[in-house]
């Protein structure tokens, strides 16, 4: 995953190359080294190419059943286990409005939201939820939307929880969930 995505690390932060489905470079993310220390943003992009995108966009193409995460790590966390993932760059605040821009492009049987289990990742998983479900009522290029839910003491996200619970567990809560 490291050498096929171009994941990188320039002494500070870790690089996350962002491709169009074409193969074209968008931009590059970087994320903090927490290991480092220091304060500031986790994530940031660089300047006058930091729009919003949705990162892993090609994911959407034939894919039956697609989870939304909430940032890239997590997305290639469980890209790495064979799991079609999307994230929003910039974090949950972009993600409704990226998500109403390209979703009409790709057709997807099942999207399961799997956002960080704090308050701001709940709220946008609910707001994204409505809006992915309400537009189902229209169209039918997508199925139901589901939130997954897991107990935050299993960690705060996607990739704290595979750390702690193992990735047979994680794939066994994403393939209930896309029963649901």
């Amino acid at each position: 995953m490291i050498d096929a995505q171009l994941l990188g690390y320039d002494g500070r932060a870790f690089t996350i190359p962002v491709w169009h489905p074409n193969g074209d470079l968008l931009t590059i993310r970087y994320r903090r080294d927490d290991l480092l220390g220091g304060s500031g943003p986790k994530y940031w992009g660089i300047e006058g190419r930091n729009d919003t995108l949705l990162y892993n966009q090609g994911a959407l193409a034939g894919s039956r059943l697609v989870v939304i995460t909430e940032g890239e790590l997590d997305c290639l966390r469980l890209w790495q286990e064979g799991i079609s993932a999307v994230s929003s760059t910039n974090g949950t605040g972009g993600m409704v409005s990226i998500w109403g821009r390209v979703s009409s492009r790709f057709r997807c049987s099942r999207i399961i939201i799997a956002f960080d289990q704090d308050e701001s990742g709940r709220k946008t998983s609910a707001d994204l939820l409505k809006m992915i479900n309400g537009r189902n009522t229209r169209s039918a290029s997508w199925s139901r939307a589901v939130v997954l839910r897991w107990d935050k003491r299993l960690g705060k996200d996607i990739t704290d929880l595979a750390k702690k619970k193992g990735t047979a567990y994680l794939k066994k809560l994403i393939e209930e969930a896309s029963h649901v």
